[in-house]
């Protein structure tokens, strides 16, 4: 799972540093505990995003739910996330590998409020709408992935 802040460069020279400071810790926070409530693992914080590694795509899936809720709810700029079910290397408390990037890649594909996956995580026993798949191309990828935008809002 890679997650983004929308237009975070914005919102802290908007709400000055202090106020901005505090936005990212509750931020974090919420992240973190989302995150862990699914079994999952910060791998690392990236800037005002962060990797996160689960051992399966539903529990991803379902922190992933969790965190734009939550974000939706306490918050006021919008995420998006990214969800890729790949083999990694883990190497000294890191991942990686080329799915890694795709998951990357795949998470750069968000709209603000939005979840994306690739169509091989979202292939599993979700609890979530999922929209049509499409075909698109990642940066540095000759190959197109099929990917689906999941459906948080609750109905």
């Amino acid at each position: 799972m890679f997650t983004d802040i929308v237009d975070s460069t914005r919102w802290a020279e908007q709400l000055g540093e202090s106020k901005w400071q505090n936005l990212l810790r509750k931020h974090n926070d919420l992240l973190g505990a989302a995150i862990a409530a699914e079994g999952g693992e910060v791998v690392k914080t990236i800037g005002d995003g962060y990797f996160a590694a689960f051992d399966s795509p539903l529990r991803a899936m379902e922190a992933a739910v969790a965190i734009q809720r939550v974000v939706d709810a306490e918050l006021p700029f919008h995420l998006r996330i990214g969800l890729h079910e790949t083999e990694a290397t883990e190497r000294e408390g890191d991942y990686e590998g080329t799915g890694i990037h795709a998951a990357a890649r795949i998470a750069a594909l968000a709209q603000g409020g939005e979840i994306v996956a690739s169509a091989v995580c979202a292939d599993c026993d979700a609890r979530f709408p999922l929209s049509e798949t499409r075909m698109e191309t990642l940066k540095g990828f000759e190959e197109p992935v099929e990917v689906v935008s999941i459906d948080w809002r609750p109905s």
